[in-house]
């Protein structure tokens, strides 16, 4: 039942975006809606309380996503044009109409599904756009000439155009590196070795 909720809204969020040429700035709002959420449990529970009326959910909603949802993105757009861009308005013209479908998944009762949509969506811009979600995980801090050259040798190996990287440091894999795109993993690193070399002995019968 979840899945299928999350899926019918995201479709529709993202049917509309692509018609109204928002695909991109709707996936970084839709990510940062995500990070909010999952950022505090108390939200979450307000959110979700039935004790709170829809209107006063819309209202609170609207005062933390407008703030974090447009300033994240115009610091973005600030930063790429060298220009200063200032915090959205409550009477605002702009065209960023998230926070009306946010408003809508209130209305209908759907408020719970909330986390799970905007993760649909995203899934299907990534989807759409053939971005691969990477994470790569490295005995030692790769260097940013380390992360360009990887990022160039998995676009020559995979069908994704882009991707968006996850890096994590853990010293216990000594050397090497362990690369996990979706739910396939690449492991290179030498304690994954030395496991695969500690399997093969204890079928070893002396």
């Amino acid at each position: 039942m979840e899945k299928i909720i999350d899926k019918t809204y995201s479709t529709s969020l993202f049917e509309y975006a692509r018609e109204n040429n928002l695909v991109d700035i709707f996936y970084e709002q839709a990510k940062d809606i995500i990070e909010v959420i999952s950022q505090s449990d108390d939200f979450r529970m307000f959110l979700t309380s039935p004790k709170i009326s829809i209107e006063d959910k819309k209202k609170v909603v609207k005062n933390i996503f407008t703030q974090k949802v447009w300033a994240s993105f115009a610091d973005k757009i600030s930063q790429k044009l060298h220009i200063e861009i200032p915090m959205l308005k409550d009477n605002s013209s702009a065209k960023f109409k998230i926070l009306d479908f946010v408003c809508l998944v209130i209305d209908k009762g759907r408020e719970a599904y909330l986390t799970g949509i905007m993760e649909s969506y995203c899934d299907l811009v990534r989807e759409y756009k053939k971005i691969g979600l990477c994470e790569i995980t490295s005995a030692t801090e790769l260097s940013s000439s380390q992360k360009d050259k990887l990022n160039t040798k998995l676009l020559e190996i995979t069908a994704f155009e882009s991707f968006e990287f996850k890096y994590k440091v853990d010293n216990t894999l000594l050397a090497g590196l362990k690369i996990k795109i979706g739910d396939t993993v690449f492991d290179s690193s030498i304690k994954n070795k030395l496991e695969q070399i500690n399997k093969s002995l204890r079928g070893i019968k002396l």
